[in-house]
């Protein structure tokens, strides 16, 4: 005799079964799925700006979605392809023995000091191979969403296709969430908020000062003659998430090549001024007005969440990595307020 109990085992194995196949089945688009989800949060009072002027959740959704295209998708699909072009023009000039002046240059001061440190060790550093091996990963890291055009542009319109979706139904969307979730509808609402300000709050006050920063940086390098200006200014957005130090790890480098290459010390100077006040500024008063009042996450979680985001999902893990981590400490600590709760009643 069948009983109940054996009717609902069976059935959450049958479910739990066919949600593992849709999980794989899915997986090669999740990368996609998470951009878009990530995109619509941190959009989402545009959104609603928009939805109010036009009225229609449909049309409001299509402008919206139009508008993180031309700010958002574009510009980073652009400087993703400078930075790719740059690194792996920068790997076949290793390659072929031509690293580069201020690279032998580099090289001689170092095992001069090391010399006087450590005299008689023998002790060199392939300053040269490091590079080679740096721009390599770059090459590589981003070759995958440039040489494989089809891929990519079916990518790109899943994303762009689940971003209106998003938009449109993201109200729904969570209301079917908070209907099959066993908690109550005021935790799951308070949770649905919590996720929504964590990723908004990471997203402003990490994520888009450091690729502001980035960009700006990249100007500074071209217009001072830093050769390879896009490719240092990729790492610069990824050294703006280090307390303290930010920007400063690649522009004093930068300053200091410029000093040494340069037939005079202008450049240099303009380089060092021009961190000084256009990247410096970012901090003092773009950051202040992008992120207002919250809190934001740790920067070494930030930090941990680029790197690790990168490694996993590629050129957008700089954007999805940091918010998979937003949205664990703050599951975390409503796991904390939910157990409270059960504990007082």
């Amino acid at each position: 005799m069948i009983t109940r109990s054996s009717q609902t085992h069976a059935l959450v194995a049958l479910t739990v079964a066919v949600a593992l196949l849709a999980m794989l089945m899915l997986w090669p688009y999740f990368t996609a799925l998470a951009l878009a989800l990530v995109l619509a949060i941190v959009f989402w009072p545009v959104y609603r700006v928009v939805l109010r002027t036009l009225r229609y959740s449909g049309v409001a959704a299509f402008a919206t979605t139009v508008v993180v295209i031309c700010v958002v998708l574009i510009p980073l699909s652009f400087f993703g392809f400078l930075i790719f072009r740059e690194a792996a023009n920068l790997y076949q000039s290793f390659g072929a023995g031509s690293g580069g002046d201020v690279l032998a240059l580099l090289k001689i001061n170092i095992d001069h000091i090391l010399g006087q440190l450590f005299p008689g060790s023998g002790i060199t550093i392939d300053v040269s191979g490091y590079f080679q091996q740096f721009a390599g990963w770059i090459a590589q890291m981003f070759g995958g969403l440039f040489t494989s055009a089809l891929v990519s542009i079916m990518m790109a319109i899943f994303a762009v296709f689940s971003l209106f979706y998003f938009f449109k139904d993201g109200e729904n969307i969570a209301k079917v969430l908070t209907a099959y979730s066993p908690l109550s509808d005021q935790d799951d609402a308070r949770i649905f908020e919590r996720i929504r300000h964590s990723i908004s709050m990471t997203f402003r006050g990490s994520v888009i000062i450091a690729l502001i920063q980035g960009v700006v940086s990249g100007v500074g390098f071209w217009i001072f003659g830093v050769p390879n200006p896009a490719l240092w200014g990729g790492v610069a957005a990824v050294a703006a998430l280090v307390p303290n130090l930010g920007t400063s790890l690649v522009l004093i480098p930068a300053i200091v090549y410029l000093a040494f290459m340069s037939a005079s010390l202008v450049p240099a100077a303009g380089l060092a001024l021009w961190g000084v006040i256009a990247v410096g500024l970012i901090d003092n008063f773009l950051a202040s007005q992008l992120i207002g009042r919250g809190v934001q996450m740790h920067p070494l979680l930030v930090v941990l969440g680029v790197l690790g985001g990168v490694g996993m999902f590629g050129p957008v893990g700089f954007l999805i990595g940091p918010t998979l981590l937003a949205v664990l400490v703050t599951l975390f600590e409503m796991y904390q307020v939910v157990a409270q709760k059960q504990k007082i009643s």
